[in-house]
C-alpha cells in the first residue's frame, strides 16, 4: 500500500516526501514495501538518495543516477541562494537562460524513443522537465520560448507513453499496425518505432536461437541467420539510425566469432565470418545497397516531387520559426525516403539535404 508516515515538506523538491535518518533505513523501506507500492500505483521507489535540505534520505522511482546528480546540483544552488539571502532583502533570481543542453536532451529523448529505449529516454525527459520548471520558477512570467519547450516536454511524454504501449504489443500486433495506412502515425513517428521495435526483437530472438544451433554444430544455418540479421539491421529507420545500427552490429560480433571457432573445429580451417559467407555462397551484407525493384516511372517521379515539396515546406516553416512543423515534415520526408528504397543521384541529393536539415534542427 502507499506509505503515509514519515512525510515532511522538502524545500528542494518543493513537495512532501518521506524522510529517513539513514540510507539503510531508506533502502530497507524499498526492500519491504516496493512490491505493494508497485501493485497499487504502477510505480515504486528503486533507490535512495541524500537530501541536503532535509539532512536525511528520500526514496525515488527514478533509476538513473544522472537525474540524481542533477537534483543534487539544483539543491546545492537553492541552498546557496537561501543562505546568501540577508534578512529583509529581496532575492534577485539569476537571469534565466534556456541552456542549449536542454534542447539537446529533448532531441536525444526523441532519438532514443525511435528505437524503443524508454528507460533512458524517460530519465532524460525527467531532467529536461526539472530544468525547465526550475527556469520557469525564476521568471515573473513564462516566456514564449520556454512555453514552447514545456509543450514539447508534454509531447515527448505522450510519445513515451505510446512507445511503452508499442513495446507491450505482440509481433503479430506490430505487423498488423505496420501494414495499416500510414496517416497520423507517420507524423508521430509511431510507424517507424513499430518497425524498429519489431526488427530488434527479431534480431535478438534469432541470436538467442543461434546459440542453441551452434551447440548442435549447425554452422551453415547460423551463418545464414547472421547474414539475415545484418540485412535486418540495414532496415533500421529514423534520426540516429546509423548509431543504432552500429550498436546492433556489435551485438552480432561475439556470435560471429563463436561461429568461426565452431567452423574451425568442424572443418579444420580458420576463417572469418565473411569467408564463411563466401564459402556457402551468401553475399556479404556489408556494402550492399537495397534498391527497390519495379518502381514505375510515374511512381518514381511523384515520390521525388513529394520529397522536394517536403524540403520546401521545411524551409518555409523554418523561415517562419515554426520548428514543430519543421521536425514533423523532416520525419515524414525521412520515412518516405527510407520506404522508397531507390538510390540514385536524385535520392542522394535529397538525402544530403535532409542531413543538412538534421544538423540545423537537432544539433
Amino acid at each position: 500500500m502507499k506509505p503515509t508516515k514519515n512525510h515532511y515538506y522538502c524545500v528542494g523538491s518543493r513537495r512532501s516526501k518521506m524522510l529517513f535518518e539513514t540510507k539503510s533505513k531508506a533502502d530497507n523501506f524499498i526492500k519491504y514495501n516496493r512490491e505493494g507500492i508497485l501493485e497499487e500505483n504502477g510505480r515504486a521507489p528503486v533507490r535512495s538518495y541524500y537530501c541536503s535540505f532535509c539532512g536525511g534520505y528520500h526514496v525515488t522511482s527514478i533509476r538513473s543516477t544522472l537525474v540524481g546528480e542533477k537534483l543534487d546540483e539544483l539543491d546545492k544552488q537553492r541552498l546557496e541562494s537561501l543562505l546568501s539571502t540577508k534578512k529583509g532583502s529581496v532575492v534577485q533570481a539569476p537571469k534565466p537562460v534556456v541552456n542549449v543542453t536542454i534542447v539537446e536532451r529533448m532531441n536525444k529523448v526523441k532519438t532514443l524513443l525511435l528505437f524503443g529505449h524508454v528507460g533512458i529516454a524517460e530519465d532524460l525527459l525527467n531532467v529536461c522537465e526539472l530544468e525547465l520548471k526550475e527556469l520557469a520558477g525564476m521568471m515573473s512570467s513564462v516566456t514564449g520560448d520556454l512555453s514552447k519547450k514545456l509543450k514539447r516536454v508534454e509531447q515527448l511524454r505522450s510519445l513515451l507513453d505510446d512507445v511503452k504501449a508499442i513495446l507491450n504489443q505482440s509481433d503479430d500486433e506490430l505487423r498488423a499496425s505496420i501494414s495499416m495506412p500510414k496517416t497520423e502515425d507517420v507524423v508521430k513517428s509511431l510507424h517507424i518505432i513499430r518497425h524498429n521495435v519489431l526488427v530488434k526483437r527479431t534480431i535478438f530472438r534469432m541470436l538467442s536461437e543461434n546459440d542453441e544451433l551452434l551447440d548442435k554444430g549447425q554452422t551453415k544455418e547460423v551463418a545464414e541467420r547472421l547474414a539475415k540479421c545484418r540485412d535486418l539491421i540495414s532496415t533500421i529507420k529514423g534520426e540516429g539510425k546509423n548509431e543504432e545500427k552500429e550498436v546492433l552490429k556489435k551485438c552480432l560480433v561475439s556470435q560471429e566469432e563463436r561461429l568461426s571457432k565452431v567452423w574451425e573445429k568442424q572443418y579444420g580451417t580458420q576463417v572469418g565470418f565473411g569467408d564463411i559467407l563466401r564459402i556457402i555462397n551468401i553475399p556479404s551484407p556489408e556494402g550492399n545497397v537495397t534498391v527497390r525493384k519495379n518502381v514505375g516511372k510515374e511512381a518514381y517521379n511523384s515520390t521525388v516531387l513529394l520529397l522536394i515539396n517536403k524540403l520546401e515546406i521545411i524551409n518555409h516553416a523554418y523561415q517562419e520559426n515554426d520548428l514543430d512543423t519543421c521536425e514533423n515534415e523532416y520525419e515524414i520526408a525521412c520515412f518516405i525516403l527510407d520506404d522508397f528504397g531507390v538510390e540514385d543521384d536524385n535520392t542522394k541529393l535529397i538525402h544530403s539535404q535532409l542531413d543538412k536539415w538534421s544538423e540545423v534542427l537537432y544539433v
